[in-house]
């Protein structure tokens, strides 16, 4: 029977729907889907600062207002609400974002802020162009989301038909929709001016492997420079004298005789940089599938009628560039998972005066998280330093849990972030570690995983079994 459905599904007569369970649900109007989210997206395009995004929450018990399912009972109002979710964040239409401990479905395409002044030209270059045809009207936003979902270039900004991406050497690297036609996209690409070729080759390599994954075709043109004067060419005239056929050009600043090279292929990466951009690309896909699994995740915590959010003490060792840059991850995937999470911030000299006020906030707190380094191990063991006095102040009181109630010592949840147990974490800890995230391919994971726990799933409920499996099968593919 369900093969049987399966061919109507797939001649758009019917759609199956995954409830919040371990059964399965058929939508006999698959138009009522099409319609819930042409009026998601015509919601979020009229948020009142322009961002193109929705609150998550609100849309999920139905706070806007769609008409598509105002009349139904809950049960059925939950599953098209949970699918039509679903359906953006895996065709990567938009991407969850955490502010405030509010997490919103960002819509790359619906954001009309532009990009602020402190954006100097100057600072940026453009590099290659691509104009790519066929079927294009999801190609922006999937870019935007599967460049950030990327552990090289995280998403640091997007604004009206542009995205900007840091890698962690502070590198920047970006494009922009350059055009406004519904049938041709015009995509440039863009760096800092001191951003290294290996990183722009990393960059545009992932940029092309997206655009070919996406069925549609596309032309090349890279930036010309004059060889006299080094002046760039206007984008435009390098354009379109080369779809004139032209072979050549003149320089606007001096007028000297430039060639134009011939209609260039696919780009040729090195090894190194292939298995690089390879990797990205199957991280990008374990985050789309890890961003939809949460809406099962989120929709099982929904029913279970929880009034607050658990809260998560974050205890790690600040110093190290990379590794304050994970802990932010941790904490936004986190956030964006309906954890309130407190990161210790104690470095700062203006607030370290008042540690009493911020050990405080781990006795308030559900869940003490400790990213396990060496640097942490160091920190601690140095108690004549203001670092390690606070971190053996924080280690005390998990102490007192760890001599608590069963609950209370679950509280207590370290990590690996890197080395072993024996020297990334206090004696106090050793033998408690309750994830390993040493193996970058098995982050998503892990993560889902610690999620799991710090919101009372049990591993074997039949609503994320199968999603846990899921994400272990696509793992093996960086094994």
């Amino acid at each position: 029977m369900l093969t049987g459905v399966g061919h109507l599904q797939n001649h758009g007569y019917v759609t199956i729907l995954r409830r919040s369970s371990d059964e399965q649900s058929i939508l006999l109007a698959p138009d009522v889907l099409i319609n819930l989210a042409a009026s998601y997206m015509s919601r979020a395009q009229s948020n009142e600062k322009g961002l193109g995004s929705l609150e998550e929450a609100r849309a999920l018990r139905n706070e806007y207002r769609f008409p598509e399912v105002e009349n139904l009972g809950e049960d059925e109002r939950d599953t098209l609400l949970n699918a039509v979710t679903e359906l953006f964040l895996d065709r990567n239409i938009c991407f969850r974002e955490s502010v405030d401990n509010q997490t919103f479905l960002i819509f790359p395409s619906l954001i009309l802020e532009r990009p602020p002044q402190l954006l100097e030209e100057k600072e940026l270059v453009e590099d290659m162009t691509y104009v790519v045809t066929g079927p294009v009207e999801n190609v922006y936003p999937a870019l935007v989301v599967l460049l950030g979902y990327s552990p090289t270039f995280q998403r640091t900004n997007q604004w009206r038909k542009q995205a900007q991406y840091e890698t962690a050497r502070r590198d920047i690297c970006g494009f922009k929709q350059a055009n406004d036609d519904s049938t041709e996209l015009e995509l440039v690409l863009y760096y800092r001016k001191n951003t290294p070729d290996f990183v722009r080759s990393r960059f545009q390599g992932l940029f092309e492997e997206i655009l070919y994954a996406r069925n549609v075709t596309f032309r090349r043109y890279p930036p010309i420079f004059c060889p006299r004067c080094g002046r760039q060419q206007e984008r435009r005239t390098v354009m379109k004298r080369s779809q004139e056929g032209r072979t050549f050009l003149f320089c606007d600043e001096d007028a000297a005789k430039i060639s134009l090279p011939p209609a260039t292929g696919r780009i040729a990466l090195s090894p190194e940089s292939r298995a690089g951009v390879t990797r990205d690309q199957v991280l990008s896909k374990l985050r789309t599938s890890y961003e939809t699994a949460l809406v099962s995740v989120k929709s099982f915590v929904r029913d279970r009628k929880d009034t607050a959010l658990p809260t998560c003490f974050v205890s790690y060792a600040w110093g190290n560039t990379a590794d304050e840059r994970w802990v932010s991850r941790l904490a936004d995937d986190l956030r964006n998972a309906a954890v309130d999470v407190v990161l210790d911030q104690l470095h700062n000299p203006a607030i370290g005066a008042n540690i009493a006020r911020f050990i405080s906030r781990i006795a308030k707190s559900d869940y003490i998280l400790v990213v396990g380094t060496p640097v942490y191990l160091q920190k601690y063991e140095n108690e004549q330093s203001p670092e390690g006095s606070v971190l053996a102040a924080e280690v005390d009181l998990m102490g007192v849990r760890l001599l608590g109630t069963e609950q209370q010592k679950a509280s207590i949840l370290p990590v690996l972030l890197e080395g072993t147990q024996h020297n990334s974490l206090p004696p106090l800890l050793q033998g408690k570690v309750r994830a390993d995230f040493t193996r970058e391919e098995f982050y998503f994971i892990t993560l889902f995983d610690l999620v799991l726990t710090i919101l009372h799933i049990p591993f074997d409920d039949p609503i994320v079994r199968d999603l846990r499996d899921k994400l272990r099968d696509e793992a093996q593919a960086l094994v």
